[in-house]
């Protein structure tokens, strides 16, 4: 039997994670944290090898959050995840109906 997907939400995002979960799904923790110089440390608290991992972020703040993305991408990738999908809820302000400006010709 292929295991439950792990959802591993990135700070910020762990509602989502959990509404997620409901769909079938474990979740599970990242710690994460900044170096007085700046730099990012990220570590997965879930074994993740054999499983799908689901990467909950949203790209709100893009500079900062965009690089704990991928580092966590590459943490899955290199403990033997199964596959790996990045989901993210989307913003108000991306569902517009209509163009905010006519196009320019």
């Amino acid at each position: 039997m292929t295991p439950l997907p792990l959802i591993l939400p990135l700070p910020g995002n762990e509602r989502f994670a959990q509404d997620l979960a409901a769909f079938g799904g474990e979740v599970g923790a990242i710690e994460t944290r900044r170096f007085p110089d700046g730099e990012t440390y990220l570590r997965l608290l879930s074994p993740v090898a054999g499983r799908a991992v689901d990467l909950v972020a949203t790209l709100a703040g893009p500079d900062p959050d965009f690089l704990r993305l991928a580092f966590a991408a590459d943490a899955a990738r290199t403990q033997g995840r199964r596959g790996c999908v990045w989901s993210r809820p989307i913003l108000p302000t991306c569902a517009r109906t209509k163009p905010s400006a006519p196009a320019r010709r």
